[in-house]
Protein backbone atom coordinates (compact mmCIF):
# COMPACT_ATOMS: atom_id res chain seq x y z
CA UNK A 1 0.00 0.00 0.00
CA UNK A 2 1.63 2.92 -1.26
CA UNK A 3 4.26 1.58 -3.11
CA UNK A 4 3.26 3.30 -6.19
CA UNK A 5 4.34 7.17 -4.79
CA UNK A 6 0.95 7.77 -3.28
CA UNK A 7 -0.55 9.00 -0.34
CA UNK A 8 -0.72 6.30 2.18
CA UNK A 9 -4.07 6.96 4.16
CA UNK A 10 -4.33 5.39 7.61
CA UNK A 11 -7.59 4.46 9.26
CA UNK A 12 -6.79 7.49 11.55
CA UNK A 13 -7.64 9.96 8.84
CA UNK A 14 -10.69 7.98 7.67
CA UNK A 15 -12.07 8.07 11.58
CA UNK A 16 -11.41 11.91 11.97
CA UNK A 17 -13.33 12.09 8.90
CA UNK A 18 -16.34 10.22 9.68
CA UNK A 19 -16.27 11.53 13.13
CA UNK A 20 -16.60 15.33 11.63
CA UNK A 21 -19.21 14.54 9.12
CA UNK A 22 -21.28 12.40 11.81
CA UNK A 23 -21.13 15.67 14.37
CA UNK A 24 -22.32 17.90 11.82
CA UNK A 25 -25.13 15.52 11.15
CA UNK A 26 -26.10 15.47 15.18
CA UNK A 27 -25.93 19.12 15.50
CA UNK A 28 -28.22 19.87 12.75
CA UNK A 29 -30.72 17.57 13.84
CA UNK A 30 -30.38 18.84 17.34
CA UNK A 31 -31.12 22.23 16.04
CA UNK A 32 -34.14 21.25 14.37
CA UNK A 33 -35.61 19.00 17.32
CA UNK A 34 -34.82 22.73 19.30
CA UNK A 35 -36.88 24.59 17.29
CA UNK A 36 -39.91 22.81 16.97
CA UNK A 37 -40.20 20.95 20.28
CA UNK A 38 -39.76 24.59 22.41
CA UNK A 39 -40.89 27.87 22.73
CA UNK A 40 -39.55 30.65 19.92
CA UNK A 41 -39.20 33.34 22.79
CA UNK A 42 -38.41 31.44 26.16
CA UNK A 43 -36.71 28.51 25.04
CA UNK A 44 -38.56 26.32 27.42
CA UNK A 45 -40.44 23.06 26.01
CA UNK A 46 -43.94 23.88 24.19
CA UNK A 47 -47.03 23.41 26.49
CA UNK A 48 -50.50 24.00 26.38
CA UNK A 49 -51.65 26.56 25.28
CA UNK A 50 -49.62 27.14 22.08
CA UNK A 51 -49.75 29.98 20.14
CA UNK A 52 -48.43 31.01 16.51
CA UNK A 53 -47.66 34.12 14.51
CA UNK A 54 -47.66 35.23 10.87
CA UNK A 55 -44.25 34.05 10.50
CA UNK A 56 -44.98 30.39 11.70
CA UNK A 57 -43.28 30.63 14.64
CA UNK A 58 -44.58 28.85 18.09
CA UNK A 59 -44.85 30.15 21.40
CA UNK A 60 -46.37 29.12 25.10
CA UNK A 61 -48.61 31.99 25.41
CA UNK A 62 -48.18 32.54 29.16
CA UNK A 63 -44.37 33.20 28.50
CA UNK A 64 -45.87 35.86 25.52
CA UNK A 65 -48.24 37.17 27.67
CA UNK A 66 -45.40 37.96 30.03
CA UNK A 67 -43.40 39.90 27.33
CA UNK A 68 -45.96 41.96 25.96
CA UNK A 69 -46.92 42.85 29.76
CA UNK A 70 -43.33 43.92 30.25
CA UNK A 71 -43.20 47.15 28.32
CA UNK A 72 -38.70 47.50 28.76
CA UNK A 73 -38.17 44.09 26.74
CA UNK A 74 -40.51 45.06 23.89
CA UNK A 75 -38.22 46.68 21.96
CA UNK A 76 -34.76 44.52 22.80
CA UNK A 77 -35.68 41.83 21.01
CA UNK A 78 -36.21 42.31 16.84
CA UNK A 79 -37.32 39.25 15.70
CA UNK A 80 -40.45 39.77 17.63
CA UNK A 81 -41.03 43.40 16.43
CA UNK A 82 -44.19 42.14 14.89
CA UNK A 83 -45.94 41.22 17.37
CA UNK A 84 -47.75 44.30 19.41
CA UNK A 85 -50.36 42.25 21.04
CA UNK A 86 -52.58 39.08 21.22
CA UNK A 87 -54.89 40.25 18.01
CA UNK A 88 -50.98 39.54 16.32
CA UNK A 89 -51.04 35.94 17.48
CA UNK A 90 -53.11 32.43 16.96
CA UNK A 91 -53.71 29.68 19.27
CA UNK A 92 -53.00 26.83 17.53
CA UNK A 93 -54.40 23.50 18.36
CA UNK A 94 -51.88 20.55 18.27
CA UNK A 95 -53.01 16.98 17.50
CA UNK A 96 -51.38 15.15 20.33
CA UNK A 97 -49.22 11.90 19.37
CA UNK A 98 -50.37 9.24 20.97
CA UNK A 99 -46.89 7.05 20.80
CA UNK A 100 -45.62 9.86 22.66
CA UNK A 101 -44.45 9.37 26.35
CA UNK A 102 -44.16 13.41 26.59
CA UNK A 103 -40.26 12.96 27.15
CA UNK A 104 -37.61 12.51 24.04
CA UNK A 105 -35.79 9.33 24.12
CA UNK A 106 -32.37 9.95 24.27
CA UNK A 107 -30.17 7.71 21.91
CA UNK A 108 -26.47 6.65 22.25
CA UNK A 109 -25.33 9.59 19.74
CA UNK A 110 -27.74 12.24 19.99
CA UNK A 111 -30.67 13.96 21.93
CA UNK A 112 -33.35 13.47 18.87
CA UNK A 113 -36.57 11.92 20.44
CA UNK A 114 -37.36 8.98 18.71
CA UNK A 115 -41.51 10.03 19.08
CA UNK A 116 -42.06 13.49 19.13
CA UNK A 117 -45.13 14.70 21.19
CA UNK A 118 -47.34 16.21 18.39
CA UNK A 119 -48.49 14.90 14.48
CA UNK A 120 -50.93 15.28 11.77
CA UNK A 121 -54.38 14.77 12.44
CA UNK A 122 -55.03 14.15 8.61
CA UNK A 123 -51.76 11.86 7.54
CA UNK A 124 -50.67 11.00 11.01
CA UNK A 125 -46.87 12.42 9.84
CA UNK A 126 -44.57 13.31 13.26
CA UNK A 127 -44.19 17.19 13.70
CA UNK A 128 -40.58 17.00 13.79
CA UNK A 129 -39.37 19.57 10.86
CA UNK A 130 -38.87 16.89 8.44
CA UNK A 131 -42.30 16.94 7.05
CA UNK A 132 -43.53 20.87 6.16
CA UNK A 133 -46.75 21.48 8.57
CA UNK A 134 -48.97 24.83 8.19
CA UNK A 135 -51.50 25.91 10.56
CA UNK A 136 -55.06 28.11 9.50
CA UNK A 137 -55.39 31.46 11.33
CA UNK A 138 -58.94 31.38 11.16
CA UNK A 139 -59.33 28.37 13.24
CA UNK A 140 -55.56 27.41 14.44
CA UNK A 141 -55.70 23.83 13.08
CA UNK A 142 -52.22 22.35 12.52
CA UNK A 143 -51.61 19.49 9.85
CA UNK A 144 -49.53 18.55 7.64
CA UNK A 145 -49.01 21.12 4.45
CA UNK A 146 -49.51 18.40 2.15
CA UNK A 147 -52.49 17.14 3.04
CA UNK A 148 -53.70 20.69 2.24
CA UNK A 149 -52.20 21.09 -0.41
CA UNK A 150 -53.40 17.55 -1.84
CA UNK A 151 -56.97 17.60 -0.95
CA UNK A 152 -57.54 21.36 -2.65
CA UNK A 153 -60.41 22.67 -0.60
CA UNK A 154 -61.28 25.46 1.11
CA UNK A 155 -62.67 24.10 4.36
CA UNK A 156 -60.73 22.68 7.02
CA UNK A 157 -60.14 18.90 6.98
CA UNK A 158 -59.58 18.83 10.74
CA UNK A 159 -62.85 21.26 11.82
CA UNK A 160 -64.67 22.03 8.88
CA UNK A 161 -63.73 25.79 9.10
CA UNK A 162 -63.63 27.74 5.86
CA UNK A 163 -60.26 29.40 4.85
CA UNK A 164 -58.81 30.72 1.75
CA UNK A 165 -55.29 30.45 0.27
CA UNK A 166 -53.94 33.90 2.85
CA UNK A 167 -54.86 31.84 5.75
CA UNK A 168 -52.28 29.16 5.33
CA UNK A 169 -49.21 29.84 7.70
CA UNK A 170 -46.07 27.78 7.09
CA UNK A 171 -44.42 26.15 10.24
CA UNK A 172 -41.32 27.53 11.18
CA UNK A 173 -40.99 28.81 7.77
CA UNK A 174 -37.76 28.87 5.79
CA UNK A 175 -36.30 30.13 2.33
CA UNK A 176 -39.22 31.19 -0.27
CA UNK A 177 -41.41 29.86 2.41
CA UNK A 178 -40.55 32.38 4.91
CA UNK A 179 -40.37 35.24 2.11
CA UNK A 180 -43.67 34.74 1.41
CA UNK A 181 -45.14 35.09 5.18
CA UNK A 182 -43.24 38.06 5.71
CA UNK A 183 -45.11 39.77 2.17
CA UNK A 184 -48.24 38.50 3.65
CA UNK A 185 -47.78 39.93 6.89
CA UNK A 186 -46.68 43.50 5.77
CA UNK A 187 -49.60 43.74 3.05
CA UNK A 188 -51.30 43.13 6.52
CA UNK A 189 -49.92 46.27 8.30
CA UNK A 190 -50.08 48.03 4.78
CA UNK A 191 -53.87 47.17 5.25
CA UNK A 192 -54.78 48.26 8.79
CA UNK A 193 -52.42 51.19 8.86
CA UNK A 194 -54.56 52.97 5.56
CA UNK A 195 -57.66 51.99 7.74
CA UNK A 196 -56.48 53.81 10.91
CA UNK A 197 -55.82 56.76 8.19
CA UNK A 198 -59.56 56.77 6.86
CA UNK A 199 -60.55 57.02 9.61
CA UNK A 200 -58.56 59.95 11.34
CA UNK A 201 -58.73 61.89 8.32
CA UNK A 202 -62.81 60.99 8.67
CA UNK A 203 -62.72 62.22 12.03
CA UNK A 204 -60.89 65.77 11.42
CA UNK A 205 -63.55 66.36 9.39
CA UNK A 206 -66.52 66.17 10.97
CA UNK A 207 -65.76 64.73 14.81
CA UNK A 208 -69.11 65.11 16.54
CA UNK A 209 -71.32 63.08 13.57
CA UNK A 210 -71.54 59.76 12.25
CA UNK A 211 -72.77 58.39 8.74
CA UNK A 212 -75.21 56.04 9.27
CA UNK A 213 -75.17 53.24 6.44
CA UNK A 214 -78.17 55.34 4.29
CA UNK A 215 -75.14 58.22 4.54
CA UNK A 216 -77.12 59.94 6.88
CA UNK A 217 -75.48 62.02 9.61
CA UNK A 218 -77.40 60.74 13.12
CA UNK A 219 -74.63 61.04 15.72
CA UNK A 220 -76.10 64.94 16.34
CA UNK A 221 -79.57 63.68 16.62
CA UNK A 222 -78.84 61.39 18.98
CA UNK A 223 -76.75 63.68 21.04
CA UNK A 224 -79.90 65.94 20.68
CA UNK A 225 -82.10 63.46 22.01
CA UNK A 226 -80.47 62.57 25.06
CA UNK A 227 -80.11 66.03 26.14
CA UNK A 228 -83.62 66.75 25.79
CA UNK A 229 -84.58 64.13 27.70
CA UNK A 230 -82.21 65.07 30.67
CA UNK A 231 -82.88 68.60 30.48
CA UNK A 232 -86.55 68.82 29.63
CA UNK A 233 -89.73 68.28 31.60
CA UNK A 234 -90.57 64.63 33.15
CA UNK A 235 -92.44 62.49 31.57
CA UNK A 236 -95.80 62.62 31.46
CA UNK A 237 -96.35 59.05 29.59
CA UNK A 238 -94.89 57.14 32.63
CA UNK A 239 -96.49 59.78 35.10
CA UNK A 240 -100.10 58.80 33.30
CA UNK A 241 -99.35 55.47 33.59
CA UNK A 242 -98.05 54.78 37.38
CA UNK A 243 -101.05 54.79 39.54
CA UNK A 244 -98.26 54.80 42.29
CA UNK A 245 -96.74 57.87 41.66
CA UNK A 246 -100.60 59.53 41.36
CA UNK A 247 -101.52 57.80 44.74
CA UNK A 248 -98.77 60.29 46.26
CA UNK A 249 -101.41 63.29 46.06
CA UNK A 250 -104.85 64.24 47.63
CA UNK A 251 -106.55 63.93 44.14
CA UNK A 252 -106.18 60.49 43.44
CA UNK A 253 -109.05 58.54 44.02
CA UNK A 254 -107.56 55.66 46.10
CA UNK A 255 -106.47 58.12 48.61
CA UNK A 256 -110.09 58.46 50.65
CA UNK A 257 -107.70 60.80 53.50
CA UNK A 258 -107.25 64.11 52.57
CA UNK A 259 -104.01 66.51 53.34
CA UNK A 260 -104.18 70.04 52.85
CA UNK A 261 -100.28 70.33 52.88
CA UNK A 262 -99.88 67.69 50.30
CA UNK A 263 -99.79 68.41 46.45
CA UNK A 264 -102.48 67.64 43.67
CA UNK A 265 -102.27 66.00 40.20
CA UNK A 266 -103.83 67.19 37.39
CA UNK A 267 -105.40 64.83 34.88
CA UNK A 268 -105.36 67.09 32.32
CA UNK A 269 -101.87 68.57 32.10
CA UNK A 270 -100.77 65.55 33.62
CA UNK A 271 -98.46 67.20 35.81
CA UNK A 272 -98.72 67.58 39.76
CA UNK A 273 -98.44 71.07 41.97
CA UNK A 274 -97.72 71.69 45.57
CA UNK A 275 -99.68 73.30 47.74
CA UNK A 276 -97.97 75.94 49.83
CA UNK A 277 -98.22 75.80 54.33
Amino acid sequence: MGGDGGTIISRRNCMRFNNKKKGKEISRDMERTHKWLHCALSQERLKKPIVGCRLGRLYNKDRLLEFLLDKSSRGTLKNMAHIRGLKDVKTVSLNENSESTGEPLKSECSTVPQVFPFCCPIMGMEMNGVYKFAFLWNCGCVMAEKAIRQLQISMCPNCDASFTSEDVVIVHAEGEDLQLMQSRLEDKLAQEASKKEKKRAASKMDPFSKESSDGQSVGVDKKKSKTSVKNGPLNTVEMKQSNSFKSLFHTNDSRQKLDPNRGFWSETTHSYFFKGT
